[in-house]
């Protein structure tokens, strides 16, 4: 058996099986594992959440995948746009890490840097240096639903 919780330690969930997705391939093929199976997916990215937000549902009749981001964590800056591109992986230090390479900084961050970009988004998270939120510096978001169809 397989049991994962998050950062509170209140929320010991068993799993059926936990991947660890590098491509959008990987994630195409769990989804179709996913369904082929009459599983669902849960997806974290740092597991820092406190109210078992990103495990599944204890009450599920059957445990569950979990689709854990941290290593989909690639982070391309554009000089030109000055755009910055990131993985949901990713952690608030990455991007950091490669915009200070450039002189550059987030306009608004969280209190530590260690959550990730998707679920500081997921959350509508907004910074210690200024009163917007995370979300308002974003300008698409691409993903891939339950059903493979991607946005």
């Amino acid at each position: 058996n397989i049991y994962l919780n998050d950062v509170s330690k209140l929320n010991e969930t068993e799993i059926h099986c936990l991947f660890y997705p590098r491509t959008i391939n990987d994630i195409e093929y769990l989804i179709s594992k996913a369904k082929s199976q009459g599983r669902t997916i849960s997806v974290r990215g740092q597991a820092h959440t406190m109210g078992g937000q990103t495990l599944p549902l204890r009450k599920s009749h059957q445990t569950n995948y979990v689709c854990d981001l941290k290593y989909m964590n690639h982070v391309e800056y554009d000089e030109y746009t000055k755009d910055v591109f990131v993985e949901a992986g990713a952690t608030w230090t990455h991007v950091i890490h490669k915009l200070n390479l450039y002189g550059r900084s987030p306009v608004v961050m969280q209190s530590y840097c260690t959550f990730s970009v998707a679920g500081t988004i997921s959350v509508n998270a907004h910074g210690i240096t200024s009163d917007d939120a995370m979300v308002e510096s974003v300008i698409r978001i691409e993903y891939i639903d339950m059903n493979g169809r991607k946005g």
